[in-house]
Formats: C-alpha cells, sequence, structure tokens
C-alpha cells in the first residue's frame, strides 16, 4: 500500500526534537494527524510551518473535574481486558494495592484518549473509505489509545515503537507496566529501538517474534566536528536532563580524581542541575574546567558541534534506551564513553568508537578509563574518530532509518 493512500494518525507524549526529525517522512501520506500532549519550544518554528497534510493536535490533560473522573474509572474497569489483567495481577499478589492502581490509571487515560480522538475524527470525516495507521511512538497508553481506535475504523491498523521508559518495566517502582501483553497481542507490528529491547519483550513476555522489527532511531548529517590538537585539555561533552537517572553526580566525582586538564560541557536542564552545580564547585580541583550550559535548541547544539573540538562524549546514566544524543555524537565522529546499560552496547563498540564501563560503574573505573583515553596518541585518536562516524553511517542514519520505518507502515494492511 502506497504512503499516499494511507490516513495517519500519529501519537505522542511531546512534539519535540526527537519527533520532529520524522516530520519530513510525513509528508508522503494522504493526510496525517498528530497528537501531543506538550509542544517543546524550540520546535515551534515547525510546529507553526504550513504543511498541508498535516495537522497538528493537543490532546487534553485529564482529568477535566473529579466527577468525570469517577465516570471514566468506571469505563476503565467495565472493560473485560481489565478483569483479565486484574486477575493475572491477583494471582501474582506482588505489590497488588500499586499494580491495580496503575492499571486503572493507564485504562483511564487510554479510554480517554481514544474518546477524544474517535470524536476528532468522526467530526473530521475523513476516515470513512481510506486506510488508517495508528500509530504510537511509545508503547504506553497511546498505544492502548490506538489498539482500541483501529477496532473502531474500517481498514485500520495499530503500530508503535518502544523505546526505554516505555519499555523496561523495572523503571518503575512496582516493576509494572499494563496491558503489557494485550498490546504486544494488539499491535500489527512493534519497533523496538534496540536489540535489547526486542530480546526484552521476547525473553520477558515471549512476544510474537514476527510482529516485532527492529527499527533503530537516527540522527541527520550535520558534517564532521573539528579536530582536537594534539596537547591541549581533554574536551568533554555530555548532553542529558539533570535527573537522578542520569548519574551526574557520579561523573563529576570521577572527574575530581583527575590529574591533567580537562574542559568539560555538560548541555542540558533539570531539577537536580543546582545541586550539580553546587557539587561541581565543592569538588572539582582548578585542572577541570566546568560549564553547564543548560538545555539548547538542537540546532543550536549541532551548530555547536560543527564548530566546537570535542574529544569524547560522555555518559554514565544507570539505565538508557540507546539514546539519541549518542547517534549525534558518532555522527559528528566524536568517540563515546558510556556504561553496558540497556541499548548502550548497540551503539558504543568498545574500543572501537568509544569505551565501555561496567553497568554500575564506580568514579575510579570512570576516571582510569578517561586517563588511557587522554595518555593515547593523537594518531590512535583519530582512528577511533573515523570509526565512530563510520558507524553512524551504517547504523543510526536518519534518512535511511525512517524511510525503511515509513516504508514498512505504508505496506501494512488491516489484520
Amino acid at each position: 500500500m502506497l504512503e499516499q493512500e494511507i490516513t495517519l494518525c500519529v501519537f505522542s507524549d511531546t512534539y519535540d526534537t526527537f519527533m520532529e526529525r520524522e516530520i519530513s517522512f510525513w509528508k508522503k501520506f494522504k493526510k496525517v494527524y498528530f497528537f501531543y500532549y506538550t509542544l517543546d519550544v524550540s520546535c515551534k518554528s515547525c510546529h507553526s510551518m504550513a504543511i498541508s497534510n498535516i495537522e497538528f493536535i493537543s490532546l487534553p490533560i485529564f482529568p477535566e473535574s473529579r466527577s468525570n473522573l469517577v465516570l471514566w474509572r468506571l469505563k476503565a474497569v467495565s472493560r473485560l481486558c481489565f478483569w483479565s489483567e486484574f486477575l493475572s495481577l491477583f494471582r501474582n499478589r506482588t505489590r497488588l494495592k500499586q499494580r491495580i492502581g496503575s492499571l486503572i490509571n493507564f485504562g483511564v487515560q487510554g479510554e480517554y484518549i481514544n474518546a477524544f480522538v474517535k470524536r476528532y475524527l468522526q467530526h473530521e470525516s475523513c476516515c470513512v473509505n481510506t486506510p488508517v495507521g495508528f500509530y504510537s511512538y511509545w508503547l504506553n497508553h497511546l498505544a492502548y489509545a490506538a489498539v482500541r481506535l483501529s477496532s473502531r475504523f474500517p481498514h485500520s491498523f495499530a503500530v508503535s515503537r518502544t523505546h526505554g521508559y516505555d519499555l523496561y518495566e523495572y523503571r518503575y517502582a512496582n516493576h509494572y507496566i499494563p496491558y503489557r501483553k494485550l498490546l504486544l497481542k494488539r499491535l500489527v507490528k512493534i519497533f523496538p529501538i534496540s536489540q535489547d529491547g526486542q530480546n526484552h519483550l521476547l525473553q520477558k513476555y515471549g512476544a510474537d517474534q514476527s510482529k516485532l522489527i527492529l527499527s533503530r532511531l537516527g540522527s541527520f548529517d550535520h558534517g564532521i566536528n573539528p579536530d582536537p590538537s594534539d596537547g591541549e585539555p581533554l574536551r568533554l561533552i555530555s548532553c542529558s536532563y539533570c535527573v537522578s537517572v542520569k548519574h551526574l553526580d557520579l561523573l563529576i566525582e570521577a572527574l575530581s580524581l583527575l590529574n591533567f586538564p580537562v574542559e568539560w560541557i555538560h548541555f542540558g536542564d533539570g531539577i537536580l542541575r543546582a545541586d550539580l552545580v553546587r557539587q561541581a564547585k565543592e569538588m572539582l580541583p582548578s585542572n577541570i574546567k566546568y560549564e553547564f550550559a543548560g538545555g539548547v535548541d538542537n540546532t543550536v547544539l549541532m551548530k555547536w558541534y560543527s564548530n566546537h573540538p570535542v574529544d569524547a562524549f560522555i555518559n554514565v546514566s544507570k539505565s538508557e534506551g540507546i539514546p539519541v544524543s549518542m547517534m549525534e555524537a558518532i555522527s559528528f565522529g566524536i568517540p563515546v564513553f558510556a556504561p553496558r546499560v540497556g541499548g548502550i552496547p548497540e551503539i558504543v563498540i568498545d574500543g572501537q568508537n568509544g569505551f565501555l564501563f561496567s553497568s554500575e560503574p564506580t568514579d575510579r573505573e570512570i576516571a582510569d578509563k578517561l586517563t588511557a583515553y587522554y595518555h593515547r596518541s593523537f594518531d590512535e585518536r583519530q582512528k577511533m574518530r573515523k570509526k565512530a562516524r563510520d558507524f553512524w553511517y551504517d547504523n543510526y542514519n536518519a534518512d535511511v532509518n525512517y524511510k525503511t520505518f515509513f516504508y514498512v507502515i505504508s505496506s501494512l494492511t488491516a489484520v
């Protein structure tokens, strides 16, 4: 089936720079409705573009009132799938109260979005005689809504990507993500962005392998990072939210152990930024120059990479999928240092395009890896930079990966 014959309904929590990468591929579909909760300020220019076949629709934040919340809870628990999931939880008994609460909230959100989008599309009268693809960017309540919608419109199907927080239940306090088996059964295709994610769905939930398609994300080509000069300070970059899972306090502790000149810049904001700035001021010696640059527009960051030499990108997160920030770094030919968690070993090939720490590295382990890299010859570093760029081109080139992803969607028919 050709893209021009399909109406595509896209769902995501946020319209951000990650979603923005896909927009040029949406233009090939007959009509695209993009439903989102929040808009990243850095994407306003793209949001305001006059794109004839794409309509942006902001999803309402639930609940409207306490009485409405009660009604939606009743609607969520009235479905047979709720009681099937409830009985499964009851037999298991683990964290029962918390998990039932998560199940009800998940169902309420999914049913609410299902009803809102159904009304919107019926008012548009656009999906009666045309195939509709419901595509959720996350394997969460939005994917649940996509599945519900696909049963209400003829010639339609539902698919979903899955990344990290929507994939690994151990990231949650109650170690549970509702309706996992239901979604794996009802979605026509599921697209994990990492092999680790695909293996998790197969091993943990016995997913149908024929439904799973590894579909890596990617970054676009913005050129190559200028070569650092030999003998200069080790220039390090990190890019993430300042939140506990990113473990930036550990990075500061590791940097405090280095006895050679380092220039470290962190891009990203978050609730822990002030604490991290305070920690850096207290712990880092005079040979470590640092800057917390805050959150920046992705376009600005790409331009920065194009003009400022960087020796290495560093990440010390406790948990990850495959970070787009790493894809961007290797696209510029910047080697990556990162822990052996989640899908990171799929993008960092130890000793080739960067170096892997253990899954729970100590500050000394991180410091030793950085020290060894600092003392490598200029030629050895240059070889690693070339391998980083080549690996990106072969595996994380957005032009190739997204084109393949939307080709698969365009070829689907209702199942």
